[in-house]
Formats: structure tokens, sequence, C-alpha cells
């Protein structure tokens, strides 16, 4: 095992049902949580109807400093969905942008929200101390099986200097089974990248090291810029520029410098994941690196898109087909739509755009999360827009099954601008929910809670354990249920100030049966099978069962 090796504690198959103690029922390679009954969604009858959402942000009233719970109303930022806690129930990071913000001044810096999904409400909560908080991810760090916070931060753009470093550095808070150590650690990792203006972190299984892309707006003076770290045998994390290269694995290294959003997805033939990065400075610039077995990528050059996306995800194809991306923008004129699904990147099908089914809505889009929403078997998306007033709203765009989509308004928005989503089952009911970050400053708390409610189809949820201790991170899986094939890619979650939950959740329809095959990065193949509405654990072969 190359990169983690030092000695750590895996997340093994006994490991894990000790911590989930009554509700886990464990074989070798395979962890299966069953849903009780009366959390189940019913059977479908007929057509799948459309999703509905139940406002729940009574539910993020956040501690302030004098440990009172209510509305948060400063600028929310980086919206985390992860296994923070060791319990089936996700858990929530929010952080808060600005302390200086008098909205803000009164709250803590940032906090960690346990089973915010509980029938009776969060069960916990931690404070961390930061400064100027970004986006941030939730991945293991250390390797002793608890994920940490990866948290970007920033100065102001070309103001920040030498003086400001501590304000202006990442942080990494370190998870132990008794919670968070409110303490950076983020400059003994190599981690620090301080006086950049970063907004996005992304996560790689670089094979078998972990790595991490801060996604910078670049600086007028070019300092500071995009940057991977890659993680050392040591532990502690280096940049390696090197991995990106012009044209073939021992062509010319090609910058990153100015590519502020990373966008990784298996958007080829192959079971490696590879990254389309879209540069903000001009001019507009969005290309595909492709991935290796090693953990490089490999160029053209070739301009996909002439865009400043704001946000992207990867959004898997029809049956076996690749990936496409789906871009969201904030400005038209660099771009056929708001929101634009871009078809790459196969050899053998030209780059092209997909079309929606029906008008495109004229919103500018920002924030952008997908997932079977529906539960129809096929995989829709969420994007957070802006509405003709400056104010937040939300478009569902439809997959009919054939990788078109069709644009619904969904009657829930907010006063303040929007700024991100992220999306994850929090109460593990099989419907996905949706919590919204937005710009404050009204007397409604500037984080949003949508449970899922309405989707009648039947569902599966798949965690994934590795060697690595990375959550399955870079492995690909094909679901065969019915004689329908869904594939989906683990690629991390993480996006633009948020990051989805990393459990995989699978729309079935009327489907009660399903077989499994995972490829891991390692190139080690696992098959599986199971019945519909549970969470199930896949284990990589290669993990010990101590």
């Amino acid at each position: 095992m190359n990169g983690r090796t030092w000695p750590y504690r895996r997340r093994g198959c006994q490991a894990f049902s000790r911590r989930l103690a009554r509700l886990a029922v464990q074989v070798c390679a395979v962890a299966v949580i069953a849903v009780p009954p009366g959390a189940r969604a019913a059977q479908a009858q007929g057509d799948v109807p459309a999703i509905a959402f139940e406002d729940r942000s009574d539910r993020l009233h956040l501690p302030d400093r004098d440990g009172v719970r209510r509305p948060f109303t400063g600028e929310a930022f980086a919206l985390v969905i992860g296994d923070m806690g060791g319990r089936p129930l996700p858990d929530l990071y929010l952080n808060h942008h600005h302390r200086w913000i008098p909205a803000a001044a009164t709250f803590p810096d940032a906090h960690v929200i346990l089973d915010p999904g509980h029938a009776n409400g969060p069960t916990g909560w931690q404070t961390l101390t930061a400064w100027d908080q970004h986006g941030a991810v939730l991945i293991d760090i250390d390797g002793d099986g608890d994920r940490d916070i990866v948290e970007a931060s920033g100065g102001n753009l070309a103001e920040a200097t030498w003086e400001h470093r501590d304000r202006t550095s990442n942080r990494v808070f370190r998870n132990t089974p008794d919670g968070f150590i409110d303490e950076n650690i983020a400059a003994e990792l190599g981690l620090s990248h301080e006086l950049g203006r970063t907004y996005a972190v992304t996560a790689l299984h670089l094979g078998g090291r972990l790595g991490l892309i801060f996604g910078v707006l670049p600086r007028p003076d070019t300092r500071y810029p995009t940057a991977l770290y890659v993680q050392q045998d040591d532990g502690s994390f280096a940049p390696e520029p090197e991995r990106f290269r012009v044209g073939h694995r021992t062509g010319m290294v090609a910058s990153i410098a100015t590519y502020r959003l990373a966008i990784p997805g298996f958007f080829d033939d192959d079971d490696t994941i590879d990254l389309i990065l879209s540069q903000n400075a001009w001019p507009p610039h969005t290309v595909l690196f492709r991935g290796t077995p090693d953990g490089y990528f490999i160029t053209t050059g070739e301009d996909l898109m002439p865009s400043w996306p704001t946000d992207g995800v990867a959004v898997p194809g029809v049956a076996a087909a690749p990936d496409r991306v789906w871009l969201t923008q904030r400005n038209r004129r660099l771009a056929p739509w708001y929101d634009t699904v871009l078809v790459c990147c196969t050899d053998t099908a030209a780059t092209g755009w997909q079309p929606f089914d029906g008008p495109a809505p004229g919103a500018a889009s920002y924030g952008v999360t997908r997932g079977d929403f529906d539960n129809d078997m096929d995989v829709d998306v969420m994007s957070l827009v802006q509405d003709d007033s400056g104010g937040w709203g939300l478009i569902f765009w439809e997959n009919d099954g054939a990788g078109r989509f069709r644009a619904h308004r969904l009657p829930h928005g907010g006063a303040a601008a929007p700024i991100g989503i992220t999306s994850g089952d929090l109460d593990l009911d099989g419907t996905l929910d949706l919590v919204i970050g937005d710009a404050g400053g009204t007397e409604r708390s500037s984080y949003t809670l949508l449970m899922g409610r309405a989707p009648a189809g039947n569902w599966l949820q798949i965690d994934l354990r590795d060697p690595w201790s990375l959550d399955g991170l870079g492995a690909r899986i094909r679901v065969t249920a019915g004689g329908q094939v869904q594939t989906l890619g683990q690629t991390g979650g993480g996006h633009w100030a948020a990051q989805d939950h990393v459990r995989l959740h699978v729309g079935l329809g009327r489907q009660d049966q399903v077989a499994l095959e995972v490829s891991w990065p390692d190139g080690t193949t696992t098959r599986h099978a199971t019945a519909a509405n549970r969470l199930v654990t896949l284990t990589h072969p290669g993990v010990s069962a101590d």
C-alpha cells in the first residue's frame, strides 16, 4: 500500500458492526442495515409522483456564543453532509464565512450538527474556531478511520499579505472518537496554502495516495494559485504539479494555476476517474484531463466550452455510458444556458450539448447537486438559482430516463442571494434531503433544511469501505435491477462551497432485488446481491476484519 504506511485502524466488518450495534447485520463483504417497514417509501403505484420537500430549517437553528439556539443570519458558506460521529444517520458541518459580519459575530465560526435527521432533532453539537471560511470536505486525513474536516480559507483578493497568513490559512480539524479537536493542524500536514482565495476542495484517490485540489480564484498578481497536494509516505502533503501533463504521460507539465473549479467524474470509457477543470481567468476555458491508473492526468488542451462556470457535477450517463458534466452559469454571455449539460468525452463520440426537454428557465444558476430525487432509476439534478428579486430559488431537473431533463420550479426560496447546496438522506427514509446556504442579512436563518417526502419508488443506499480509509473514493459501481443497469461513481461529493454525502443513493422504482458490481481503484472487482430499501456496506477484500 503506497502513501499511507503508518499503522492505522481500518473500518473493517467487525469494527463497523460494533459501531452500529443492534442495527447492523454483518457478512464478510456486505454490511446491511434494513430500514424498519414504517420508514420505507411505499411501493410505487403507477407513475412516481412529483417530488416534494418539507421545510425543517428549525433543526438548523444554531447555538450562539451564549449557547442559545436561534436562526443564524450571517453569510452561510461551506455545507458538508457526512459521517462525523460513527452512526448510521449522517451529520452536518456548517461554517459561517466572515466572522466580522455583524449578524455572524454573535455565533461561533462553525458548527458540527450530529444527526440532524433524527426524529427528535439533532442529538448533539460541536463548535469549531476558524476565520475566513470557504468550502470544505470531509475525508480521513490520518487513516485512523474517523473522517476529518479539511476547510478552504482565503483572504481578500490580492489584499492578503504575509502578516495575514494565520487568517488566510486552510484549516484541518482532526476527528477522534470523542469529537473534533478544535486545533488547526494544516501547517503540520503541509496543507496551509495560505494567502490564496480558495473556494472548493476536491479529494482524489491517486494510486493509493490521497490527493487534494484547492481551487483558488486567481489573484491579479498570480501568486498562491490552484494546486494539487498529494499525501507522502510520512502522512504529510506536498504539491505535485507534475501529475498534470499535456499529450501523454511523459509530456510537458500542464499548469492548473488558474482553474478554480475541478469536477471529478468517469468521462470516458474506462474505470479511472477523470477531471474537468474550469478556468476563472480570461479567456474563459474548460478542459478535460483524462486520469491514468497511477494517478496522473493527461490533456490535449482542447477547450470544451468557453465559460466561467460557478459550479459543476458529474451526471451518470444512460446505462453504462460515460458521465456527462452539468455546469451552472451566472452569466449567459459566456454559455448557451444558465444550466448546461456538456456531453463528453469519449474517443468515439464528439463533444456536444445535451438538449433539454422543453425550454430552460432563464434564472442565473449558482450551486448544483445531483441524485435520484424521485427514485425512478435515473439521476436527476437540482440547481440553486437567483430569482428576479435577488433571492434564491430551486429548479428540479427531472431526468426522463433517456438522458433528457425537464425543468420544474419548486415552491421554496429565500430573500437572500444563493451560495451553495448539498444533498443526502439525513433521516435514512430513502428520499434525498437538501441543505441550502445563502448570503444572510434577513430575519430567516441563512441555512435552509428541506426534508424529502414524496417519492414512492424503492431505493438502495451504499457505503464503501476500502484499505485506504477513503470511503471507496474513485470506485465505480454498476447496479442491475429488473434488467436495467445504472452506473454510479464514487467521486467524493465535493463541489462549489459544498460536499454531498459520499453515501451512494440509488433509486429502484418498482424493483426489489439488486445485483451490484464494484470496480475498485486498484483494479479489484467485487460482486454482491441484496434486497431493496436498505443501507448496505460493500467492503474491499483488502480490508481486514479486525
